[in-house]
């Protein structure tokens, strides 16, 4: 049995509600959604209860949402008749062109966000095997009181970027969702499923720091920068002074709560004491399966990737070079964890 990641299913079940109560007014008539050409949907008792891949021909079963747990089959029999769903980006579409309608205007915009989530979260969960990869984003309210700190990590993400000549150019990568990867063969197939004719690829290791709860990670990175997190401190700057080096204003200990991390670490607060990242630099991810994400050791040299096409029947090479980019301030900073955590055993 796979276990459906508690974001997904929250997230998605969110977008699917908001469309059944504000578009439909939570008809019973309006329980069967097809929410792009493979994802079709049920919604019943305010939850999606089944999700159908007619793509990859497979079903999955929500069983509840204590257990967030699902099953997968190989057919998609029991979908019925595919009349019966509604087609919502195309009724929406409709509407849209029909009247311009404020209110449809900003049901289709979340409609659109649904689809770029789908193409990049749910359909993988039909994909899964026993090492995962691709990461998402995370937001505040995916963690709860319960994700406490029970270890501090250094590792590698491998970041998925495109371009004509990025080897050590100083151009601004971006992020795109889907793009960062916990193992290299995860950023490989990732790049298989975007290439079109012409397109050459760029796979960089990052150096990440990663913060583990029982059964939660979260990575935390920074593209752009050549020392990432650098700018990065282990307390609170206003507390900088104090004799306590490790003070409750630091969170670079195991019991702190997650959340209370991922705000530390927030553009805006007061752990940051140089230039602060931008916000379209700086990333922090989320898995909730220790087995399928494991993440390599920060090797002495880092390296960056480029594609190589062999034709379009052929799947694409990799050639490497030395990377640019310096470890030293996330290996400081999980430094200073292990010494404060030792000192919190000790006293």
């Amino acid at each position: 049995m796979l276990v459906l990641h508690e974001f997904v299913y929250k997230r998605l079940n969110n977008l699917v509600g908001y469309i059944h109560n504000k578009v439909y007014q939570g008809s019973n008539n309006r329980n069967r959604y097809k929410l792009n050409n493979y994802i079709y949907v049920w919604w019943q008792e305010d939850k999606i209860v089944r999700v159908f891949d007619t793509e990859q021909k497979k079903t999955l079963y929500i069983l509840g949402d204590s257990e967030k747990q699902l099953v997968v089959i190989n057919n998609i029999l029991e979908i019925g008749n595919y009349n019966f769903y509604t087609d919502v980006s195309q009724i929406l579409e409709n509407s849209l062109r029909a009247t311009q309608d404020p209110k449809t205007i900003e049901v289709y915009l979340k409609i659109g966000d649904l689809e770029r989530y789908l193409n990049s979260s749910v359909k993988t969960l039909f994909s899964m095997t026993q090492q995962g990869g691709e990461l998402n984003r995370i937001e505040l309210n995916d963690l709860g009181a319960n994700d406490v700190v029970e270890m501090v990590e250094t590792g590698i993400l491998y970041f998925v970027f495109n371009g004509r000549n990025a080897w050590h150019s100083t151009w601004i990568q971006k992020y795109t969702v889907g793009c960062m990867h916990t193992n290299f063969q995860s950023a490989k197939d990732f790049v298989e499923r975007k290439r079109v004719q012409g397109s050459v690829f760029y796979i960089k290791q990052l150096p990440c720091l990663i913060f583990k709860s029982k059964n939660k990670k979260i990575y935390i990175t920074e593209i752009n920068n050549k020392n990432p997190l650098c700018g990065y401190s282990y307390m609170d700057i206003n507390n900088i002074k104090s004799e306590d080096k490790f003070n409750k204003k630091s969170y670079l200990l195991n019991g702190k709560l997650l959340k209370d991390i991922l705000l530390s670490f927030d553009i805006n607060s007061n752990f940051w004491n140089r230039q602060k990242p931008s916000k379209n630099s700086f990333f922090i991810f989320y898995s909730v399966n220790h087995d399928l994400y494991k993440t390599e050791d920060i090797p002495s040299e880092l390296k960056i990737y480029n594609s190589v096409s062999y034709g379009k029947n052929n799947k694409l090479g990799w050639h490497y070079k030395k990377s640019l980019l310096d470890s030293s301030a996330i290996k400081r900073l999980h430094e200073i964890y292990k010494t404060s955590h030792v000192t919190d055993i000790l006293y």
